[in-house]
């Protein structure tokens, strides 16, 4: 449990400060820097999202009761502040966040227009900080976006609020969705789907383990449970399987086939190919012409 006191409120702690509007969502967007030490949230009708910005942290926090700690990094987001509680918190050293506070009636008036609920709560979202890239640049670009008073400003600021509580929502679903440190089928079949999409570029273990709403470190386990080995391997998988059927046309090279499916040079694919499956691709290629 976070210790009350002594602490100071949140808005008396905050020190460049710059706060917008996102289009007619009632979403408020705000950058503010923090010193270290004890703070207090009252109770608001609002669930309150903090991506970090600068610096590294321990962060202390006791939600009405939902208590924990957690290590805040650059990129990542804060245990999501639920609506309607008080909250402790704890800082062991400065940070800048990037707060986005989102109104609960908000939140449940777009959740029943995409047919998700009224997501009020988000389950393990309020007790663990989480990665995902492309929340953290959807925020960005909010925060961008709503310096400009402008239609189109408005505008984006409306289309971006639904998406940002639409992801939230996957990712408060996606731990309900399998037995304890195992990924749902779902999630899982996600991931190969990007993969396969993605199977002529790099693709960044960050990428996979944000599908999965999950830390870097926590999702390579979980996946690794799952399936029976690691995301490389299924990268790697995926990227052979779809090699071998492109070898069977027999009218592309096969340094057009390793630059399809996503190698930088013809020797890098052949030992990789040749590891995977026992033979070379010019010899897989003659023994499906035979």
């Amino acid at each position: 449990m976070v210790a009350p006191s002594p602490s100071q409120p949140v808005a008396s702690a905050l020190t460049g400060s710059e706060r917008r509007l996102a289009g007619h969502s009632g979403i408020r967007l705000e950058q503010f820097d923090l010193g270290a030490g004890d703070l207090a949230d009252p109770p608001t009708d609002e669930l309150k999202l903090c991506l970090i910005r600068r610096g590294a942290a321990r962060f202390r926090f006791d939600f009405g009761g939902r208590a924990g700690q957690q290590a805040l990094r650059p990129g990542s987001f804060a245990p999501i502040t639920p609506a309607g509680v008080p909250a402790a918190l704890h800082l062991d050293a400065p940070q800048t966040h990037l707060f986005i506070a989102i109104p609960a009636e908000t939140c449940a008036r777009i959740g029943q227009s995409l047919e998700l609920g009224a997501p009020v709560d988000l389950g393990w979202l309020h007790a663990r900080a989480f990665d995902d890239p492309l929340l953290e640049q959807l925020c960005l670009r909010m925060w961008h976006e709503t310096r400009k008073a402008d239609p189109l400003g408005a505008l984006f600021g409306d289309g971006a609020a639904a998406l940002l509580i639409s992801m939230l929502w996957r990712h408060a679903g996606a731990a309900d969705a399998a037995e304890p440190g195992l990924l749902s089928p779902a999630i899982v079949a996600r991931i190969r789907a990007f993969c396969v999409e993605r199977i002529d570029q790099p693709i960044a273990l960050r990428e996979l383990a944000a599908l999965a709403g999950l830390p870097d470190h926590r999702f390579i386990r979980a996946f690794r449970r799952t399936v029976g080995h690691t995301p490389y391997q299924d990268v790697l998988r995926i990227r052979i399987d779809e090699a071998c059927r492109l070898l069977r046309d027999t009218t592309r090279q096969i340094t057009d086939v390793a630059a399809a499916v996503g190698f930088s040079d013809q020797a890098h694919f052949t030992t990789t190919f040749s590891r995977r499956t026992g033979t070379t691709p010019a010899r897989y290629r003659n023994a499906c012409r035979s």
